[in-house]
C-alpha cells in the first residue's frame, strides 16, 4: 500500500469511518456485506453469512471467488486481489463495475479495510483451488498461496479490528441486526445469515412497507397495497405503497442500499405516478439501484438525478393504471 494512503487512514481513520465508535466498527461489516450484495445483483451469489465474535468479523459468500489469477496493473508479480487490498481506487468500485451497493454511508474500499485491520485473512475459491492470503495494517503479510483440489466456490474474509484504532469497540450487534433485517427486504431472494439467525424475504419491499403502515382501527381490513419491481435501462427499482392517507404520504427512499432521508428526484417520480391515478397512500417506499447517482450534497441525503423522475413516471404508469382498474373496476379518468 502506498505509504501516503496507509498513513492517512491510520492517522485519521475518522475521515473514512466517521467517529471511531461502535458505528465505525459496524461500517467495516457494512463494506464487506455490500461487496457480497454486488455479487447477488450480478446473479453470482445467493447467501451471505456474517459472524461476529468480539473484534473478529467473518463474512462469507457463495460467489465466484476473488480474482487471484488476474495480475495487478501496478505489479505483474502480484494479483488483482492484492491490488484491491493495497490501492484505493477512484471509481465507485475497485474493478469499476457498477452499480455498487452502499449500506448506509458505506463505500470505504478494501484498501481502507486493510489499513484499519490488525489482520485480514482471505480464503477464496472459484471451484478449482483455494487461494489464501493475509493482510493487515495496510500491508501484505503473506504471499498468495493456492491449495490444489476441488472446493466450493466462495470467499471468506476474516477481519480483526485493530485495537490501536478501535480500542475495545466492537460491532453493535443490535444495530447490525436491524440493518441486515432491512437489507433482506431490499434484495428478495438473497439469504442473510447473522450468527444463528437467517433473514430472507419473499415479498421484499412490500413486507417492509407493512412495518411502516399504521392500522387506522383494530377492525380495519388489510390495506390496499401495490408492489412493483422493474427495470428501465440501467435503473432497477422496487416500489411498495400501502393504505390511504387523508393528509400526506410518508415516503421512505434508498439508492444503491443507502437511505436518502431527504428523498429527491426518485421520490418525485413515484409521487407523480401515484398522483396520476389519484391515489395518496399512507406509506410509499422506493429503492433504486443505478449507475452514477448524483446527489444534492456530500451526505447523499437527497437524489438529484433529474432524468430519474421521468423514467419512474413512465415505468410506473402502466402498472399503476392496471392496479387502479383492478381496485375500482373503472377506467382511469383522463
Amino acid at each position: 500500500m502506498p505509504i501516503e494512503l496507509k498513513e492517512a487512514v491510520r492517522k485519521r481513520p475518522g475521515m473514512y469511518l466517521g467517529d471511531i465508535d461502535y458505528d465505525a466498527a459496524n461500517n467495516v461489516v457494512h463494506e464487506l456485506v455490500a461487496n457480497a450484495i454486488d455479487l447477488f445483483l450480478a446473479g453470482l451469489a445467493t447467501t451471505i453469512n456474517i459472524q461476529i465474535k468480539d473484534n473478529l468479523i467473518v463474512v462469507t459468500d457463495d460467489g465466484p471467488g476473488l480474482p487471484f489469477s488476474q495480475k495487478s496493473p501496478h505489479d505483474p508479480s502480484a494479483s488483482l486481489v492484492e491490488h484491491f487490498l493495497t490501492y484505493r481506487h477512484n471509481h465507485p468500485t475497485a474493478d469499476n463495475h457498477a452499480p455498487h451497493v452502499h449500506v448506509f454511508k458505506g463505500g470505504l474500499g478494501l484498501a481502507v479495510l486493510n489499513a484499519v485491520a490488525a489482520q485480514l485473512h482471505i480464503e477464496s475459491s472459484d471451484g478449482n483451488g483455494l487461494w489464501v492470503q493475509d493482510f493487515g495494517r495496510g500491508d501484505v503479510l503473506s504471499p498468495a498461496h493456492c491449495q490444489s483440489g476441488l472446493f466450493c466456490k466462495g470467499t471468506r474474509i476474516e477481519l480483526a479490528l485493530d485495537p490501536l484504532i478501535f480500542g475495545d469497540r466492537t460491532p453493535d450487534l443490535y444495530e447490525l441486526r436491524k440493518t441486515i433485517f432491512e437489507l433482506a427486504h431490499f434484495y428478495p431472494g438473497l439469504i442473510f445469515e447473522l450468527g444463528e439467525e437467517r433473514f430472507h424475504s419473499k415479498n421484499g419491499f412490500l413486507d417492509l412497507a407493512y412495518f411502516s403502515w399504521n392500522k387506522p382501527t383494530k377492525s380495519a381490513a388489510a390495506p390496499k397495497s401495490f408492489y412493483y419491481q422493474g427495470k428501465s435501462g440501467d435503473i432497477a427499482f422496487q416500489v411498495a405503497a400501502l393504505g390511504e392517507s387523508a393528509t400526506e404520504t410518508a415516503f421512505r427512499s434508498w439508492v444503491n442500499g443507502c437511505a436518502t432521508v431527504e428523498n429527491g428526484t426518485h421520490v418525485q417520480g413515484l409521487a407523480n405516478a401515484l398522483a396520476a391515478i389519484g391515489w395518496q397512500p399512507q406509506v410509499a417506499l422506493i429503492h433504486l439501484v443505478m449507475y452514477d447517482p448524483r446527489y444534492a450534497g456530500p451526505c447523499k441525503d437527497a437524489l438529484r438525478t433529474p432524468e430519474v423522475t421521468r423514467v419512474l413516471e413512465e415505468a410506473l404508469a402502466a402498472p399503476l393504471r392496471d392496479f387502479y382498474h383492478a381496485q375500482s373496476g373503472l377506467p382511469l379518468r383522463g
